[in-house]
């Protein structure tokens, strides 16, 4: 018997076709078996926010940051973004976009005493601690008396470390 009588032979095509439908039922039924069931609380409760504060905007910061760590043996490039309330003033939000002399001397500031904090020993710690640094050192610039956090949030958009 040769290859191409083989191939003549029907009983080969039902063969794999019960073959194919079967594994097929076999799969569906292991997938269907145990259904994973997870109640409506549980849903809620992992969706639940701890503070649902939906009066706020997001800006991005115009300048990027380029940061040397010595210490961590990297050059880092970072672009931040800003969550502000919706009731910022435009002149404190224009004055981040446009004319940042007020701003930059506490992000570097913030940055340096960041850098030298001793429990920041790797980029994760840095990446981890960076926005808390940066916003309060913001809001101590920004701050009024009408407003005294302006900066809610401050988000890292983009992070390249190079050695």
């Amino acid at each position: 018997m040769d290859f191409p009588a083989l191939l003549d032979d029907t009983r080969l095509y039902v063969a794999g076709g019960c073959l194919a439908v079967s594994l097929s039922f076999a799969g569906g039924f292991f997938i269907f078996a145990n259904p994973i069931r997870v109640s409506l609380a549980d849903i809620k409760y992992e969706a639940w926010e701890e503070s649902i504060d939906r009066h706020r905007h997001y800006v991005t910061f115009p300048v990027d940051l380029n940061i040397n760590a010595p210490r961590l043996g990297l050059t880092l490039h970072i672009e931040i973004g800003l969550a502000v309330p919706d009731d910022l003033p435009l002149d404190i939000e224009s004055l981040m976009r446009v004319d940042q002399a007020l701003i930059m001397p506490s992000l570097t500031e913030a940055t340096r005493l960041l850098l030298e904090d001793p429990e920041i020993d790797s980029l994760e710690a840095f990446r981890k601690e960076f926005p808390v640094y940066v916003r309060d050192a913001m809001n101590r610039a920004l701050a009024t008396d009408e407003i005294p956090e302006p900066i809610l949030e401050v988000l890292i958009q983009k992070l390249i470390a190079t050695n």
